[in-house]
């Protein structure tokens, strides 16, 4: 299964739900959030031991589908996983700092 595929194909469900946020000089940038659409588990090729032994946790994805300005291309997205708990993908660009 391929996390950014699955998260870039949910792109036309969320032209709704884009959330903007300024970066630095460079203009307006914007996507959407998905919220805990998958677990670690889902992803693991192979847990070690025992399938109770693989992580679990709910894994929330920022799509960026502006940057700049300028409207990305589908197909270029750019996707950032994290497992920190919440529902905007602006608190999730600001706590990481940095694209």
């Amino acid at each position: 299964m391929d996390v950014w595929a699955c998260m870039v194909g949910l792109r036309d469900g969320n032209k709704d739900n884009v959330e903007e946020w300024r970066y630095g000089r460079k203009g307006l940038s914007g996507g959407y959030l998905c919220k805990g659409p998958v677990s670690y588990s889902q992803y693991a090729k192979e847990p070690a031991g025992n399938k109770k032994d693989c992580n679990g946790a709910p894994v929330n994805a920022v799509v960026v589908t502006r940057w700049a300005d300028k409207e990305i291309i589908p197909g270029n997205e750019k996707v950032i996983l994290t497992s920190l708990n919440t529902d905007s993908a602006v608190k999730i660009i600001k706590l990481y700092g940095r694209l």
